[in-house]
C-alpha cells in the first residue's frame, strides 16, 4: 500500500506538470503564429492605380545571351540549352523561359576534406 501512495505522489504530479507545460508551450506557438501572420498582412504595399496599355505592342526583343563562366565550351551550353529546353517542354508546355548564365557550382568541400568524410562514416 505504501508504493501506491509513493506512486500518487509522484507520478499524477508529474505527468500534471508536463501536460500543463506542453498546453503552455501549445498556447506560446499559436501565439506567436498569430501575431507573425498579423504583421505580414499587415506590409502589403497599398493598391495602385491600373497601369494604361500601350497603344501598339513593342516588338519583341530577342533574348540576350546567357552569361557564360570561363572555361565552359559552346558545345556544353548548347547540351545545357537543350537539355532544359526538352526539360522545361515536359513540364511546363507553353511557358517561355531563358538562360541567364551558365557557371560552374562551387564545391562545398576540399577533395580532401570529402575523403576523409567517406573514409570516417563508412560502414564496419
Amino acid at each position: 500500500m505504501d508504493i501506491l501512495n509513493q506512486i500518487g505522489e509522484v507520478v499524477i504530479p508529474g505527468l500534471l506538470v508536463v501536460f500543463l507545460a506542453l498546453v503552455i508551450l501549445i498556447f506560446a506557438v499559436w501565439v506567436m503564429g498569430r501575431i507573425f501572420s498579423a504583421k505580414k498582412k499587415t506590409d502589403k504595399p497599398a493598391p495602385q492605380a491600373p497601369k494604361q496599355a500601350p497603344a501598339a505592342p513593342a516588338a519583341k526583343a530577342a533574348a540576350p545571351a546567357p552569361v557564360v563562366a570561363s572555361g565552359i565550351s559552346g558545345e556544353t551550353v548548347a547540351a545545357i540549352s537543350s537539355a532544359v529546353a526538352c526539360y522545361m517542354e515536359e513540364s511546363a508546355p507553353g511557358v517561355s523561359y531563358a538562360i541567364r548564365s551558365i557557371g560552374r557550382p562551387r564545391e562545398s568541400r576540399p577533395v580532401w576534406g570529402f575523403a576523409g568524410m567517406q573514409q570516417n562514416t563508412r560502414p564496419f
